[in-house]
């Protein structure tokens, strides 16, 4: 359990070492980037509560196996050896802040400035590499946290097999944990698809720079605006959960 609470920690730096990306000045790109920060933040939030809740678990499986340890020693006549060690507090992971979506943006085709006039605002200079490369983050954070999933098993069938008084509350806070990291890989996956999406709609300025320009206006407005990111009410549901896994573990 610990473990895998490291490992998507490790993921969790990895993508927020690469998450931001400038998504454009003008308003379907202003819209877009509150939209993408509002939702990055839910997941991370919930993906720092996925660590800690399997850092705590792991950490009161230890305590329960270091007492069973002290109890055998405790009914041998003389004491017995190599009594397990009662574990370490778990440190507390915070989540990162929401990506950055202001930067370098592409720089206006020569006839930009006939055409700003008609569309009353500025050029759309969302950084499509930025935005694909941000979107491969959360695909890749996304599988990790789903991955996770598989090992949590693992780790249950493993517990399953020493047929402790415990067993189904630990298998009923790992089954838990398990089912939150796998929506955590969802929802990552789907920020990873809005953003390559928009990414796509920011191509069309590419081989038509003037009504491209129009036309990807256009549809970045109503991309942005329909775009369903994952932000309200996901993160406290997730993060109730995972509380209430830790709590069921053994003491």
């Amino acid at each position: 359990m610990g473990a895998a609470g490291e490992g998507l920690a490790a993921s969790l730096t990895v993508l927020a070492g690469g998450f931001s990306a400038h998504t454009g000045l003008d308003a379907a790109g202003t819209i877009f980037g509150l939209a993408y920060q509002d939702g990055a933040e839910q997941v991370l939030k919930a993906a720092a509560a996925a660590i800690n809740a399997c850092r705590q678990c792991g950490a009161l499986i230890q305590q329960g196996a270091a007492n069973y340890s002290k109890a055998e020693a405790a009914s041998k006549l003389g004491g017995g050896a190599g009594v397990l060690q009662s574990p370490a507090q778990p440190h507390q992971a915070t989540p990162p802040g929401p990506p950055g979506t202001w930067g370098k943006g592409e720089p206006p085709p020569l006839l930009w400035a006939v055409v700003e006039s008609l569309v009353d605002d500025v050029w759309p200079d969302g950084d499509v590499a930025g935005l694909h490369a941000a979107a491969a983050r959360w695909r890749n954070f996304g599988a990790t946290a789903s991955g996770m999933k598989g090992a949590l098993n693992a780790s249950k069938s493993l517990l399953d097999g020493q047929h402790l008084p415990e067993g189904d509350k630990i298998d009923d806070a790992v089954s838990n944990i398990g089912d939150c990291l796998a929506k955590v890989g969802d929802l990552s996956g789907k920020l990873a698809t809005n953003l390559d999406n928009f990414a796509d709609q920011a191509c069309i300025r590419t081989s038509h720079p003037v009504t491209g320009g129009i036309g990807y206006r256009i549809r970045s407005w109503t991309l942005a605006t329909v775009s369903h990111f994952p932000s309200i009410g996901i993160s406290p549901t997730i993060q109730s959960t995972l509380q209430r896994s830790t709590r069921t573990s053994p003491s």
